[in-house]
């Protein structure tokens, strides 16, 4: 895979991520019917997720892009993060049930044959309706 479709998977992966922290970190709040199944170590969509404890990290770089700059302490509450990608067998699976557009990208026999890979592609408000 050449670099720039690396850093686009990543980027994607990282968004459907993020988009699903808030989710559930919301549901986990509120003491919504969410919150018996991510304290079970699964999601809704039954993929494990793990807890990601409270605590400082430091972000950004003294050396790095103005946009990285300065190096600083960020504190963040606990959250659940899914162990994993996406997969294009989950995502299939909401794509089916929900009636929503497949991605641009979207590869049906590839979702149907190696369903464990990561899916990729989707739009943001895809990734909100599939965190919900």
């Amino acid at each position: 895979m050449n670099r720039q479709r690396v850093m686009l998977w990543a980027g994607v992966s990282l968004v459907t991520g993020v988009v699903c922290l808030g989710i559930a970190e919301s549901q986990f709040s509120e003491g919504r019917q969410a919150v018996s199944s991510v304290e079970a170590g699964r999601g809704l969509d039954g993929a494990p997720m793990v807890l990601v404890p409270a605590g400082p990290f430091t972000m950004g770089s003294h050396d790095g892009l103005p946009n990285e700059r300065p190096e600083h302490t960020v504190t963040l509450d606990a959250y659940y993060i899914d162990r994993y990608e996406v997969t294009l067998g989950r995502y299939r699976k909401f794509l089916e049930e929900g009636k929503h557009d497949s991605p641009p990208t979207w590869d049906d026999e590839a979702a149907a044959t190696v369903e464990d890979r990561p899916a990729i592609g989707m739009r943001w408000d895809s990734a909100i309706a599939y965190c919900r």
